[in-house]
């Protein structure tokens, strides 16, 4: 379906039905990665149903059905008599997971990192001037070594969430924690991006020990700085990636 010369990029797009197997889900992802690599941007019509089987190597009805699926999700609208269409990517009627959205929607990660700088770096600012010893080491427990396969990436993930929340709840603050909570989601799906961009993960470890260097010595300004250089670092890093000559 797809061949070598297309864009490396594609492999490590999030895949929508990466729990899925048959032909329906991998010409969904196909599709889906043509969207992602702007091949097919909102709003363009797609080529007939013909065509897309042709080109695709694969039989209408198991196209009809990933193209059903999609329009399910809201990638894709069907309109009679007209065809097939990207949708516009309005989050508003969408049932597509965040993570598709994050990766296709402009300018959606950066304004995740505008989010998180402004709510993490209080946050963790709070949680110097109240950790305890106990706490220091369970968040001690959470830095581990970055993964070096990509097969240990969901781990290294899992690491790094941990770490976050804990410094949320070490905080203690009924607000700040409820409107990091709110945005925890995208958070956790922005990292199934990120985590596949070169260097991210061993940059992190490196951001993390900082972070509690601060903590440790329950200097919440030393913290909020950390925190702040480590999201500044992850969001350069995603930038990059899309754009290495900017």
């Amino acid at each position: 379906m797809a061949d070598d010369s297309q864009s490396k990029s594609a492999a490590s797009q999030p895949k929508i039905f990466a729990d899925r197997s048959g032909v329906p889900a991998l010409i969904a992802n196909h599709i889906i990665e043509k969207i992602g690599e702007g091949v097919w941007k909102p709003g363009d019509k797609l080529p007939t149903e013909r065509q897309l089987a042709a080109e695709m190597g694969v039989s209408r009805p198991s196209l009809r059905e990933a193209l059903r699926a999609l329009e399910i999700l809201g990638l894709l609208r069907m309109r009679q008599g007209s065809g097939v269409f990207v949708s516009t990517l309005g989050s508003e009627d969408m049932l597509i997971p965040l993570h598709l959205f994050i990766s296709l929607e402009p300018g959606s990660v950066d304004a995740l990192f505008e989010a998180r700088i402004a709510l993490e770096s209080q946050v963790v600012a709070l949680a110097a001037a109240k950790i305890t010893d106990a706490q220091l080491a369970q968040l001690h427990e959470t830095v581990i070594e970055p993964p070096e396969s990509e097969k240990d990436i969901a781990r290294f993930i899992d690491a790094d969430l941990a770490f976050h929340r804990l410094i949320t709840d070490v905080a203690d603050s009924v607000f700040l924690g409820r409107m990091i909570k709110s945005i925890e989601y995208l958070g956790q799906a922005s990292r199934q991006i990120t985590g596949f961009v070169p260097g991210v993960m061993q940059q992190s470890a490196i951001d993390h020990r900082q972070i509690l260097d601060g903590l440790a010595a329950r200097d919440p300004a030393k913290a909020r700085d950390a925190m702040t250089r480590h999201l500044l670092n992850v969001r350069e890093a995603y930038r990059e990636q899309l754009d290495p000559d900017a």
